[in-house]
């Protein structure tokens, strides 16, 4: 995924508001890894707000792994394989220093995983409070619940700032585990869970429940219910929501042939931005915070070389933004062009990308800088070979 190289870290990313000395303590920490019994654990991306590693997961069904978590103290984790899907993780900070904690997959995995420390930085376009914390990625972390009744179920308040759909993971504290099982529900989305083949644990355990759409400015809460007749505190159980795709992963024919990335198959990152399925736009849209980006994991049949070519939209009068392509260490920034309308499409070729391997990849788009309300909409993007009617090789 998304431009790894054994043994070696990348760093990239917004650096936001972000506390300068926790970064540079999480770098320490990342460059002490490698000298450590860890070293699989390849650190792939750093912002203020993420450290996410790639994993060998066969070398961890018996010792797990340590993960340096200087910086990120207060962060919570997930882990998802090869193909973003989500995998069930358990971890313990038992270490004196709290410099790194041991992770483990519940049970034996193949492949390899990826594993993402979610900190608490916050932005200034979301909510601030204890409890209830949206950071400019979009990640979403619900601490404490709220339980009306003695016995009633446990429930978080919040109101998104924007619609879209988001993987949701339970994180329990410590040994507390619901002896069945239960259930998260949202407006009419009912998304249930198993807990009875959760190994004991002294640690931490994260429980990928499903994904959840959430709807714009909405006020419905989100509501746990447990089977059975265990009870959980509310300092015993916290609701983190991650940015997933609005669709399905692109694919390429598994002769060659285009790539086409379009908007209502992307994962959007930010507080504002969001795809928005009407009719007359069918696009990624209102990107009126020029932190917020978006991105696709796509699956590339054949290596080679491909002309990019975006399908960028926007208002009279409202071009000048600047804006990138980043894909597998590639960089293509361009300046977006005034169409007429933000839902008046034009193709732009923003130069030729080297995929040297197959496999699944990550392309994101990301804005440099806002020259006025909004930096753009985009439909699609394409990647179009070279040697088949792009051009020459």
């Amino acid at each position: 995924m998304d431009s790894v190289k054994s043994g070696k870290m990348k760093v990239n990313g917004l650096l936001g508001r972000a506390s300068i000395a926790a970064i540079l303590g999480c770098i320490g920490a990342f460059s002490a890894i490698q000298q450590t019994q860890a070293a699989e654990a390849v650190c792939i991306e750093l912002t203020p707000y993420r450290a996410r590693f790639i994993l060998d997961a066969e070398k961890s069904n018996t010792g797990g792994w340590r993960i340096p978590v200087n910086g990120f103290k207060s962060a919570l984790l997930h882990a998802a394989d090869a193909t973003g899907a989500p995998v069930p993780v358990m971890w313990d900070n038992n270490d004196a220093g709290l410099e790194y904690w041991t992770i483990r997959p519940f049970k034996p995995a193949t492949g390899k995983l990826t594993v993402s420390l979610e900190s608490d930085a916050l932005s200034d376009a979301a909510p601030d409070n204890r409890d209830n914390r949206q950071r400019p990625d979009g990640t979403i972390m619900l601490r404490h619940p709220i339980r009306s009744t003695q016995d009633g179920p446990l429930h978080w308040n919040y109101q998104p700032t924007r619609p879209g759909r988001y993987h949701s993971f339970l994180v329990w504290h410590r040994s507390v585990r619901p002896n069945e099982g239960g259930s998260l529900r949202y407006g009419d989305q009912t998304l249930g869970f198993r807990t009875d083949d959760i190994p004991d644990s002294t640690g931490n355990w994260c429980l990928p429940v499903g994904i959840l759409a959430l709807k714009n400015a909405s006020d419905e809460p989100i509501t746990l219910q447990l089977d059975g007749s265990h009870s959980v505190s509310a300092g015993q159980v916290q609701l983190m929501l991650v940015p997933a795709s609005e669709g399905t992963m692109p694919a390429q024919d598994p002769q060659g042939g285009e790539i086409v990335l379009h908007s209502r198959n992307a994962t959007i990152e930010g507080v504002k931005l969001q795809y928005e399925p009407q009719p007359h736009k069918i696009t990624v849209g209102y990107w009126i915070h020029p932190t917020d980006s978006f991105y696709w994991d796509f699956r590339a049949a054949k290596p080679g070389r491909y002309r990019v070519e975006i399908h960028q939209g926007c208002g009279t009068n409202q071009g000048g933004s600047r804006a990138a392509v980043v894909c597998l260490d590639q960089s293509f920034p361009f300046e977006v062009m005034d169409t007429g309308h933000f839902q008046n499409f034009v193709p732009r070729d923003l130069g030729v990308l080297e995929i040297r391997e197959p496999g699944i990849h990550r392309l994101r788009v990301k804005a440099l800088s806002k020259a006025r309300a909004a930096v753009m909409d985009v439909r699609q993007l394409k990647l179009i070979p070279l040697n088949q009617g792009g051009g020459d090789n």
